[in-house]
């Protein structure tokens, strides 16, 4: 496989898992609402429209997997250790931002890639099939612990700090 195929898989399952999290962190500070989930995926999808058209620069991936990467961590630390924060508007804002700023990057990385790569079926196929993957073990991750979703979030995230941008790749050689 090459490293293509890797960094696309790799972020598709990065997304895949944090948007389960995302929506356990939500579920577990405001309690099960379909509202909330549709909520949830509408700020997920504004976000993605956002990093494609708005906040497009090439060389913004480092900017959103740290900003992903930081929203994760305070969604966390909210939702699973504040307690007194249950139920109040704050934990719904910052749950709804980081699912906003995944979304950025999700769209960001998309318009990036197709570009890059001058094949969007190519980065549909391998980024979706990361982000069914991720989805899918997360979401069975989360019937032992959501620390095992948590930790599957961070490290997929911070393995996404390895992967070169493709300009990069070639202004070495």
């Amino acid at each position: 496989m090459k490293k293509r195929e890797i960094e696309l898989l790799l972020t598709g399952f990065f997304l895949g898992s944090a948007q389960v999290g995302t929506y356990f962190h939500l579920l577990l500070a405001e309690g099960g609402s379909p509202t909330l989930y549709f909520l949830l995926i509408l700020f997920w999808l504004l976000g993605s429209l956002t990093g494609m058209f708005v906040f497009a620069e090439k060389r913004a991936g480092l900017i959103y997997k740290t900003l992903c990467l930081f929203f994760y961590l305070v969604t966390t630390l909210m939702c699973e250790y504040a307690e007194q924060l249950f139920f109040s508007v704050w934990v719904t804002v910052v749950v709804l931002f980081c699912a906003y700023i995944f979304g950025m990057f999700a769209g960001w990385f998309f318009q990036n890639r197709v570009e890059t790569y001058k094949d969007a079926r190519f980065v549909l196929l391998h980024e979706n099939n990361g982000f069914i993957l991720g989805y899918a073990t997360s979401a069975a991750l989360l019937f032992f612990s959501s620390d095992f979703t948590n930790g599957a979030v961070f490290l997929f995230g911070l393995l996404l700090f390895l992967c070169p941008e493709p300009g990069q790749e070639i202004q070495k050689q």
